[in-house]
């Protein structure tokens, strides 16, 4: 078999060895429930009081501020219906087109539900304008919420506007900031939103642990019952050891944000230039300078992303045709038609996102390969 050359760090980021330890060593040391009263139990409750504070200083909110899901779509989902539940299932909440599908999908639950929903369309570089999202709240808006960066282009969206003009009306801002916290382009103790989401598999922690930043006073009311856990918002018996593994990942990316964002843009632009300079079809999707660091959306028009996906694993590079929540389906990417990209230029494209896993001699040799799949597959000639 070939060895793989990770790029898909979108999807997901493999854990930190330290992170893997730290878990394994609070599984073994703290086995008990942290809502039992007993010692055992308290230990455990102090040890996940530890993690939440590391999350509250990151992002400048009190302890109460921080509460903790199952992943990052689950966040999402609490920020949306919470809201809506928490206002009677009255009122109407404004979107993207582009938004990742736990956005899309629970806006839609909220709409079946009878809230009135309204999305918003974004121009062919994939950033929205701030004025139309602006023009799509009305008097009876309880809710806005615009992802940070697209899972899929990269492309950085302008929600500190957005979120000084909502305050200015009283609307709550929720944004989906799990591509986001490695971008040193934010200040997460002042991340411009009402509502924040994040997962700690994205930053090089466990899967199985995401996070709702609650700012304020924030009316919302919990979606998973059943127990008084994370302030009677979300209830489940915590994951203590995903939960302080990602706080230990949080923390490690914090102390080097700065040159890890250095580090991987100059990756993905050597991958790009070397990729376009062999004038083998490729278009670059999105904006290409607004965007974060890691991800490259690429369409070969007259090939086949499905094809290109499973020929380039084969090659030793591991890419993606999309959000890892859809890449399982042949559908084409709601991303790309939302931005205007036609079949043929939508149906060819492959998101390659780079990360602390890499380094520059792998990026090259993956371009490498990249170029020789796709100049193999325009001659029809099989490859290997």
């Amino acid at each position: 078999m070939v060895e793989s050359i990770y790029l898909d760090h979108a999807a997901t980021t493999p854990p930190r060895r330290e992170v893997v330890e730290r878990m394994a060593e609070l599984a073994w040391r703290y086995p008990a429930n942290p809502e039992s009263v007993h010692t055992p139990g308290q230990a455990a409750r102090s040890e996940l009081e530890r993690s939440r504070d590391t999350f509250a200083r990151a992002f400048g909110v009190p302890p109460q501020g921080v509460i903790f899901t199952a992943c990052g779509s689950e966040a999402n989902g609490l920020a949306i219906l919470g809201t809506a539940l928490a206002r009677e299932l009255r009122g109407h909440l404004v979107s993207l087109t582009i938004e990742h599908h736990s956005v899309l999908h629970h806006l839609e639950l909220a709409r079946r539900l009878g809230m009135e929903v309204t999305l918003v369309e974004v121009g062919p570089s994939g950033v929205a304008e701030t004025e139309r999202v602006l023009a799509a709240v009305r008097e009876d808006t309880v809710l806005v919420s615009v992802m940070a960066v697209n899972n899929e282009l990269g492309t950085i969206q302008p929600i500190g506007e957005i979120y000084a003009a909502l305050r200015e009306r009283g609307v709550t801002f929720h944004c989906d900031a799990v591509q986001a916290v490695a971008h040193p382009g934010f200040d997460l103790r002042d991340f411009p939103a009402d509502l924040i989401t994040i997962a700690c598999h994205k930053f090089y922690g466990p899967k199985g642990v995401g996070v709702l930043i609650r700012k304020g006073e924030v009316p919302l009311m919990g979606v998973v019952r059943g127990g008084a856990h994370e302030f009677d918002l979300r209830a489940g018996t915590h994951n203590l050891p995903a939960i302080g593994g990602g706080a230990m990942a949080l923390e490690m990316l914090l102390a080097e944000r700065r040159d890890y964002a250095q580090r991987i843009r100059e990756m993905r632009d050597r991958f790009e230039e070397m990729v376009l300079a062999a004038e083998v079809g490729a278009v670059v999707n999105g904006d290409p300078q607004r965007r974060a660091e890691g991800i490259s959306n690429l369409s070969f028009p007259g090939l086949s992303s499905e094809t290109l996906v499973l020929r380039l694993d084969l090659e030793g590079v591991a890419c993606s045709a999309g959000s890892a929540c859809t890449s399982g389906s042949l559908e084409v990417s709601h991303v790309l038609r939302a931005i205007g990209v036609g079949d043929e230029r939508a149906r060819s494209a492959v998101r390659f996102s780079f990360g602390l896993t890499n380094t520059m001699e792998d990026v090259e040799w993956a371009a490498e390969r990249v170029v020789r799949v796709v100049r193999t597959l325009r001659q029809g000639i099989r490859v290997g």
